[in-house]
This record gives C-alpha cells, sequence and structure tokens, in this order.
C-alpha cells in the first residue's frame, strides 16, 4: 500500500476510530487452553476474512489487497487459528522489535483469550502487544479480560472481537458517501455537472475525474477543471461511479482503463454505477448489463451484445446498476442517485429547494 497515511484516511473515511496514538494494550501469557496457529496464504486467509468479520470488513480483494500492503508496510504473518481444516478464526501479526504486535483478530469472544495464549506460543513470546482504543482502555482492563471493540452498520452493532492498529469505535459517525464522476474529452456537460450539483446539494462527497487530463473540455466546447487526475483514483473510497454521455466522450470513457477497472472493481464490490444517454454502452462493453435491465439514448442499445434487456425508458434502476436515456433526464437522474446514497427523503428535500414541480 502506498503509505500508512493513506491506510489511515481509508479507515477513517469508513467509520473507523483512528487509535494510532493512543497506544497499546498488552496481553502477557495466562496459561490454559490455547488454540493451534498454523500460517495462512493470503487467499486462504482472505476467505476466512470475510467468513468471520463483521459488515464492514468483507472487501474482497481490497481488502486482501489491504492486509498485504500492512504486511509490506509492517513486516509480519497471518495465520488460521484453530484446527486447519475447520478454522476458527483469523490473524494478522507483525513483528515489531522482540514483541509481536496483533494487527487483526477475528475470532467468536469465547475463542479470544485462547487464540491470543496460541498466538504467543507460535511466536515463542510470553506477551502481544495490540491496538487499545481509548473507549476500550475506559471500560476494560488488560490482561485480565480480553476488549472487544464495536462498529455500528446502520442500526446493527457488530460484537465480534477486532483488534487492529487503527481499530473501530462505535461511537463515531458514519461516513460520507462518495462519488466519482468521470470526465473524458468530449463529455456532455449537462449530463456531467447536473449529478455533481445535485448530490453536492444532498451532501455526497463528489470529485470530479479527469481521464487522460485534469482539464477536460465537453461536447460543448466548456473546458472543466477536475477535482483530481485518474491517477489520483482510490477505489476503495467510491461509494458510487457516474458516466455521463456524449460524443465522443463515451468512446473516450470505454477506452479507459481507469475506467474499465474501476467497473470491475464496482461490480466486484456491488458499488452503485450511474450511466447517462450513450453511456451505459460503457457498461455493457464491460459485463455489468449482463442480466439486467437498462435504458440509453436509442441507438447504443445492443441486448445481443450486453446480454441485457433495453426498456426504452426515461430513467431505469437493476439492483445498483442506474440508468437514463440522455440530458432532457439529466435532473431526474441526478436526484435518483443522490435517493440511492442519501435516502428518498433527503432527495426530496433537494428537489423542493430549488422549485423541481414533484
Amino acid at each position: 500500500y502506498p503509505s500508512s497515511e493513506q491506510n489511515r484516511r481509508f479507515y477513517a473515511d469508513r467509520g473507523f476510530a483512528d487509535c494510532s496514538t493512543v497506544g497499546r494494550g498488552e496481553y502477557a501469557v495466562q496459561g490454559g487452553a490455547a488454540l493451534p496457529c498454523t500460517p495462512a496464504d493470503a487467499a486462504r486467509y482472505d476467505v476466512l476474512r470475510r467468513k468471520f468479520a463483521p459488515e464492514g470488513l468483507q472487501w474482497g480483494s481490497a481488502g486482501l489487497s489491504l492486509q498485504k500492503g500492512w504486511l509490506r508496510l509492517y513486516g509480519g504473518d497471518l495465520w488460521l487459528l484453530g484446527p486447519p481444516d475447520d478454522p476458527a478464526g483469523c490473524a494478522a501479526v507483525s513483528r515489531e522489535g522482540e514483541i509481536p504486535h496483533l494487527r487483526e483478530l477475528l475470532t467468536a469472544p469465547e475463542d479470544t483469550r485462547p487464540a491470543l495464549e496460541g498466538l504467543c506460543r507460535a511466536f515463542g513470546a510470553d506477551r502481544l502487544t495490540l491496538a487499545l482504543p481509548q473507549s476500550a482502555a475506559r471500560r476494560l482492563a488488560l490482561p485480565e479480560e480480553p476488549f472487544m471493540m464495536l462498529r455500528r452498520t446502520g442500526d446493527t452493532v457488530w460484537p465480534d472481537p477486532i483488534y487492529t492498529s487503527l481499530a473501530m469505535d462505535w461511537t463515531k459517525e458514519e461516513k460520507t458517501m462518495t462519488a466519482y464522476v468521470f470526465l473524458a474529452e468530449g463529455f456532455e456537460e449537462v449530463e456531467a455537472l447536473t449529478p455533481v450539483d445535485i448530490l453536492r446539494r444532498g451532501g455526497v462527497t463528489v470529485k470530479t475525474v479527469g481521464i487522460g487530463a485534469k482539464t477536460v473540455t465537453g461536447s460543448h466546447g466548456i473546458p472543466v477543471v477536475c477535482d483530481i487526475a485518474e491517477e489520483d483514483v482510490i477505489p476503495e473510497e467510491i461509494d458510487l461511479m457516474v458516466l455521463p454521455g456524449g460524443i465522443p466522450g463515451t468512446p473516450n470513457l470505454g477506452a479507459s482503463l481507469t475506467i474499465q477497472e474501476g467497473l470491475a472493481y464496482a461490480a466486484q464490490e456491488d458499488l452503485w454505477v450511474g450511466a447517462i444517454c450513450a453511456a451505459p454502452s460503457v457498461l455493457g462493453e464491460n459485463g455489468l448489463l449482463h442480466g439486467r435491465k437498462y435504458t440509453c439514448y436509442p441507438g447504443f442499445e445492443n441486448d445481443e451484445k450486453y446480454h441485457g434487456t433495453y426498456t426504452a425508458a426515461p430513467l431505469q434502476q437493476d439492483g445498483k446498476i442506474v440508468t437514463a436515456n440522455g440530458a432532457g433526464n439529466a435532473m431526474t437522474f441526478a436526484l435518483y442517485l443522490l435517493a440511492a446514497l442519501q435516502g428518498e427523503e433527503k432527495a426530496l428535500e433537494v428537489a423542493r429547494s430549488i422549485q423541481m414541480k414533484l
């Protein structure tokens, strides 16, 4: 991973408390039951991570990338806890001096202490250091009882024990949703900037991304200075990808490796994707319309190639794919995307504020 600071920002944006400056707790060997610990390869660890992690840590390949990045930054090992053929959890431990540092532990509460004992034995150490969030430090004493960190996801509290150097804290507010609007040379201005405006009015963090250059000129000669260049895209912070239409903007988007990889990531991580006018064809070329209903500007549909169903509707949603047919419906498209991220009430509030007839 490029830097520990970028790692820290990623977690902070997703509702985690940054405990890197809080100090560390310590678990000392106490004897008693201990889970056997077996080194794990990254692929097996990722499967177990998704099995045992609470919602919010299930990132698929993105989570695996972060885990590998941790280990590159700090050095360390991935471990299976319990019998290798039926593990009870998994852990990531880095080596910092003589004392191993527990970066992540995912297991059931009743297995927490045996897991810590087993890891100490695996490293031949008399203790482990571990990140200690302020809230846990106030409530619990170590090593008499293992502490538990919580993260709120919607109305659900997940009480799974998670030990990490960027620890969770259930008191932190939910993160701000983030949308990336991708602009390539020849984009349709109304289709691009209407979602930018409406989403920002609705409290969404919006970043315009210049494909090919940071300053991009629309199909009607209007130049736009984007917030970031494509090399500054951070896939892990995206909740919504927006592709405006326009010619030659649409084929320029379709030819971009950034867009191709971004759409693959969106499909894998089940992110929201919005495309309007000719841009749904880019989704089709990248397999996102397979088995889905969609709409687009007339002439850009291709059910045989995309394996989707063209509805010719002004706006169409299927799962987390939202498509619209052209600039005349850009406002409806934008408000629909806002409702997807912030809820229908917020979208109606913004619509009323701009005097839109509902």
